[in-house]
This record gives C-alpha cells, sequence and structure tokens, in this order.
C-alpha cells in the first residue's frame, strides 16, 4: 500500500553546445509498508507518457472506427443482396422470427450476400483499423476481427441457419479475414 508519494520535477542533460537542455525529469518516491523506497526516473516524462497515450487513443479510436466502418459495408452488402437475389415468397428478411420459420425455403444463392457481408464486412473494418492504427497495426486488424467473429457467433442462436453454413461463417468470414485486412495494410 501506497503510504507516501512525493513528486520532484528537476532538470538534468547537456546539450552538444555544454548547456543544458531543460530535458523535463519526473522522479516518484514511494514509499510502502514494509519500508521499502522505490525511486522511479522518467526521462523527458512528458514526451514519453504522452506519445504513449496517443498511440493507445489512436489504436482505440481505429479499432473503432474500423467495427462502425465493418458494421456499414456488412448492412450495405445485406441490404444489396436482398434486392439482388430476392427473399422467398412470404419471407420478411427484417424479422429474425420470420426467416426463423422459414429457412427451409432458402437456397444456396441466399447465403452468398450473407456470406459475403460477413467477411468484407469484417475485411474492410480490419483494413481500415490497421490503416488508423499507431502501433500493433495486426493486433488491432486481428481486434476487429474477434468483435465480428463474437457477433457471428451471436448471430447463430438468434438466426437459425444450415449447419454448413454456419461452420463456413464462423470458420472463413472473420479470423481469416481480420488477418487478411492486417497484412493487406502491413504489405504496404
Amino acid at each position: 500500500m501506497v503510504e507516501h508519494l512525493a513528486v520532484n520535477q528537476g532538470v538534468v542533460g547537456s546539450s552538444p553546445t555544454g548547456g543544458a537542455k531543460n530535458t523535463p525529469i519526473g522522479v516518484f518516491c514511494v514509499q510502502s509498508r514494509m519500508s521499502a523506497t522505490i525511486y522511479v526516473y522518467i526521462a523527458n516524462s512528458s514526451n514519453i507518457i504522452i506519445q504513449y497515450m496517443k498511440s493507445v487513443h489512436k489504436n482505440i479510436l481505429a479499432v473503432i472506427a474500423g467495427i462502425i466502418v465493418g458494421m456499414i459495408v456488412n448492412m450495405g452488402l445485406i441490404i444489396l443482396g436482398s434486392g439482388i437475389v430476392p427473399p422467398p415468397a412470404g419471407v420478411d428478411v427484417s424479422s429474425a422470427e420470420s426467416i426463423a420459420a422459414s429457412i427451409h425455403l432458402f437456397e444456396l444463392q441466399h447465403f452468398i450476400f450473407p456470406f459475403l457481408a460477413h467477411a468484407l464486412g469484417t475485411l474492410a473494418g480490419a483494413v481500415l483499423a490497421a490503416k488508423l492504427a499507431a502501433t500493433k497495426r495486426s493486433t488491432m486488424a486481428m481486434i476487429v476481427g474477434i468483435f465480428f467473429l463474437l457477433g457471428g457467433i451471436a448471430n447463430t442462436f438468434m438466426i437459425p441457419a444450415p449447419v454448413w453454413f454456419i461452420t463456413l461463417d464462423l470458420i472463413v468470414a472473420y479470423i481469416p479475414m481480420g488477418w487478411l485486412g492486417g497484412r493487406l495494410r502491413a504489405s504496404r
């Protein structure tokens, strides 16, 4: 448990001309119950902390932007697919109950656009996250892939589909597309 925290700011270092650089130094003195004193020195503390926080914030925003763009692409392709391959007669695709009641009427062609929507939505989101990320671009792309995988898993419980489609969708449309999105951005 921390009983005491003292912060001292000082100026150290010298420039090539021999003068002081005025580099801020944070010296933190932390005393614990066991009477141990720990000194933590942070050289150029303001720049290091600010740069670290900027990269963390930028990575978080990159993932959020990737998720939003991925959702937009996903929904756009679902809407486009409904226009290109009309659902079976009497099926309301905006209602999970209607789809569940009439899933036996769906043919292979009805599953093409949902799969493309899941895969390309994840890919678009992963590419954007990797592009916008400050560090660990592939990791940010994979986070987007994992997010969409969790959505796909939830979707299997809400909207019934044939086992072959669920298997293909969960294995191919999410994690591989997140990985590919990170690799596509890394290759540039």
